[in-house]
């Protein structure tokens, strides 16, 4: 059985003041979520608001996507990962595989790493913007490789 999410991230327009906090509207969801971060990068406050008339669950609580919030507010020193975070392109929900235009965001977001020194290399990069594991990080490059989207990285670069 597969969860929908109570707020697609994917579809919202998620706004920044200047203190840092994230307001993220989904147009086609009945809750408005406010993100407070903490200064390690991680949540220090998230509040709901339920649209007027809506009946708050702890259903819907429970399906609101944390993972992808945290991505959201992690703090980054880096020059244009702001910038990549917002254009990478996430999975629409309930689809199984991705198009090629995510490999070549992939091979691009490396080469990027790789040219601004970015600490942690191209794999880091990859879990970073799209909020995986270091290991699929690795993996997504060696696809990357095997379909031959482009020169990603020589081994040692990982």
């Amino acid at each position: 059985m597969v969860l929908i999410p109570s707020i697609e991230i994917s579809r919202s327009s998620i706004h920044r003041d200047g203190t840092g906090k994230l307001t993220i509207i989904d147009p086609e969801s009945a809750l408005t979520l406010v993100v407070e971060p903490a200064g390690d990068g991680d949540i220090r406050s998230l509040t709901v608001v339920p649209k007027r008339g809506y009946r708050l669950t702890a259903s819907a609580i429970g399906r609101i996507p944390i993972s992808q919030i945290r991505r959201l507010v992690r703090q980054s020193n880096h020059p244009n990962d702001l910038v990549w975070q917002h254009s990478v392109t996430q999975r629409k929900l309930g689809e199984r595989s991705w198009p090629a235009t995510h490999w070549d965001e992939v091979r691009s977001v490396a080469s990027w790493a790789v040219d601004t020194k970015r600490p942690g290399g191209a794999a880091r990069a990859i879990m970073d913007l799209w909020g995986i594991s270091l290991p699929t990080a690795r993996r997504w490059m060696r696809q990357c490789r095997i379909t031959r989207y482009g020169r990603l990285l020589s081994s040692d670069d990982d």
